[in-house]
């Protein structure tokens, strides 16, 4: 018998998974880089450069101002057209970056736009902010809830993250809060507003 083992194991092909020495991750956003949201770029700029490392490398970067016109990323994501606007924009950008300079594209956008695109056309693993939440969230509770700050964004949103946790999403809760707000408190402004608000909508 032990010889038959040995035979048997000597026909198996052993591969050996190490991993890299880096990881090199793709970072796409919804939040172009103007005047107006400097200090959230400042902010996400000083986060990176707090959690990158010789193992980590982040290349950050998002859509292009003129994507948007006049209106603002929460504005154009309220409508139907404005999603595919956005969808596409992101896949294109991602597509269009050269497969061997990135291992992973992380896409940083709650309602998860361009993400199944992106994973149609790129050959690397794309993971979003969404369903990577809502997943987490699952590992942890059988109920699930989510707190906005748009109210016209909630029925997409319910939507949309419902069918990473089917039957486990019970509540959202509106919090009081404007875009200005959130971007301010990134930015470094307004930090405690915005921790005093979202605790209270927990609470509830």
């Amino acid at each position: 018998t032990q010889d038959r083992m040995q035979d048997a194991m000597s026909d198996v092909t052993t591969t050996t998974w190490r991993r890299q020495a880096r990881l090199r991750v793709l970072y796409h956003g919804l939040i172009p880089e103007t005047e107006a949201t400097a200090p959230y770029w400042q902010s996400r700029r000083r986060h990176l450069a707090e959690v990158a490392g010789p193992d980590l490398v982040v290349e950050w970067c998002s859509l292009d101002p003129s994507t948007y016109g006049t209106m603002t990323p929460a504005q154009l994501a309220r409508c139907e057209l404005g999603e595919a606007v956005q969808s596409l924009a992101i896949a294109q950008a991602v597509a269009g970056r050269d497969p061997g300079t990135y291992d992973v594209v992380a896409l940083g956008i709650v309602q998860d736009r361009g993400l199944d695109l992106c994973r149609t056309l790129v050959d690397k693993p794309v993971v979003g902010y969404g369903q990577s939440a809502m997943l987490a969230s699952r590992c942890v509770s059988d109920r699930v809830g989510l707190l906005l700050f748009n109210p016209e964004l909630a029925p997409l949103v319910e939507e949309r993250l419902g069918r990473t946790v089917p039957g486990h999403l019970v509540r959202t809760e509106i919090v009081d809060l404007s875009y200005e707000d959130v971007l301010g408190a990134i930015g470094g402004r307004g930090g405690g507003l915005l921790a005093d608000r979202l605790t209270e909508a927990c609470r509830r």
